[in-house]
């Protein structure tokens, strides 16, 4: 009745797509999604062997300048804290204001996103204000992952707990 196309997607958030029919117009076309190019990743993390004590040692040297995982942060570093990052919305952090580009890019933090986004922050998301440069090193890349998965499953306890 309303003349546009709904489909109800297959991802985890049941997102619902509503189409227009026919070509974009003007203001429209500046919202047409854009290819990304996918980044040169090598190996997919469900391949190694994750190392938490490690991933938080990695963490301390290479994110924790920006990043914070305090349980109730107060305010923001340069970047958001990373306490429940995994298996939530990209740029939904409370306490932080995100890029446009991670505002509206529609996806979850789980292992794969991750992967991708820390081995090219820039080439996953384009116009992210993350300023690191890529991580190279695939083992590495898991362990941060699955330590950053450790601290949302501690998370996660400690409300249920309550």
């Amino acid at each position: 009745p309303d003349g546009l196309i709904y489909v109800l997607t297959d991802h985890d958030n049941g997102r619902l797509l509503r189409l227009m029919p026919g070509r974009p117009r003007g203001a429209q076309l500046a919202k047409v999604a854009t290819k990304l190019e996918p980044a040169k990743i090598g190996v997919m993390p469900e391949t190694l062997p994750p190392d938490i004590v490690a991933g938080e040692k990695s963490f301390q040297q290479r994110c924790a300048s920006c990043h914070s995982l305090e349980k109730n942060p107060t305010h923001a570093g340069l970047g958001p804290n990373l306490r429940t990052v995994y298996n939530s919305r990209v740029g939904t952090q409370p306490e932080y204001s995100y890029s446009d580009a991670m505002n509206r890019f529609p996806q979850t933090w789980v292992e794969f996103s991750l992967n991708i986004f820390l081995a090219d922050p820039n080439g996953y998301v384009p116009g992210t204000r993350m300023s690191t440069g890529p991580l190279t090193d695939p083992q590495e890349r898991v362990n941060i992952i699955f330590y950053l998965k450790h601290l949302r499953e501690q998370a996660d306890a400690e409300s249920e707990a309550r």
